[in-house]
């Protein structure tokens, strides 16, 4: 509930609460205890503590893989969520640093993503459909969001009104699929969401922004027919 209320700083608290409660200790299965510390870690990253937050998900992933057959990760909840608390560190680096006018910026933003979409891609296969929707969703957030920034780029001075169609249409041509991909991942989590009857606050969100991107779509291949 506090996570859905976005209330990072009381995540922290009562994970800490939890953890410390001398009458539960020894008395819960290992995983309750890894699940209220990766609540922890994450609450910690979106505080802005990312490197304990990162430190402690990263010691919780160890402990979730310790003794275990890459097999037996498969349907394990902690193990999808904490790929994915890892993917939200790199998104927050990603979001945090604006695109400049550089090739350099431009890459630095792409290694950002590759990096947030490799923890994320982690969480899916794990193939636990919540964090898969959360993760697809994620993914997508990122690439719409460079898409955004890279169309809200001044266009360069001295262009007449034809010319800025032209430069428009031609921008669109190359970074069309920075919507393209999204749209493939939100459709395959909706769809594999849909087949198993699975309604979660990321089904929502994910409905939500590919009707955005579909209207996005429509409305530049529209404008750019014919160039």
């Amino acid at each position: 509930s506090l996570r859905t209320k976005v209330n990072w700083s009381d995540i922290i608290i009562e994970s800490d609460a939890f953890l410390r409660d001398e009458g539960l200790r020894g008395e819960l299965d290992p995983e309750y205890e890894i699940e209220a510390g990766l609540r922890k870690s994450e609450a910690l990253i979106m505080s802005g503590q990312q490197e304990e937050g990162e430190r402690l998900v990263q010691y919780l992933l160890s402990m979730t893989r310790k003794g275990t057959q890459r097999g037996d990760l498969l349907y394990n909840p902690n193990y999808a969520y904490g790929n994915f608390i890892l993917g939200v560190l790199e998104s927050r680096k990603f979001f945090d640093l604006p695109l400049e006018e550089t090739e350099e910026s431009l890459l630095k933003k792409c290694r950002m993503i590759l990096a947030a979409q490799s923890g994320y891609l982690k969480s899916i296969q794990t193939g636990v459909i919540y964090w898969t929707n959360a993760s697809a969703f994620e993914i997508s957030r990122l690439y719409t969001s460079l898409y955004q920034e890279m169309i809200s780029i001044p266009i360069p001075e001295g262009l007449d009104e034809e010319e800025s169609k032209v430069y428009r249409c031609e921008l669109w041509k190359k970074i069309s699929g920075l919507l393209t991909r999204p749209r493939r991942y939100l459709k395959s989590s909706i769809d594999v969401a849909e087949k198993i009857s699975e309604i979660n606050r990321y089904t929502a969100k994910s409905f939500d922004l590919l009707r955005k991107i579909e209207e996005v779509y429509e409305a530049r291949e529209k404008e750019c027919s014919g160039y």
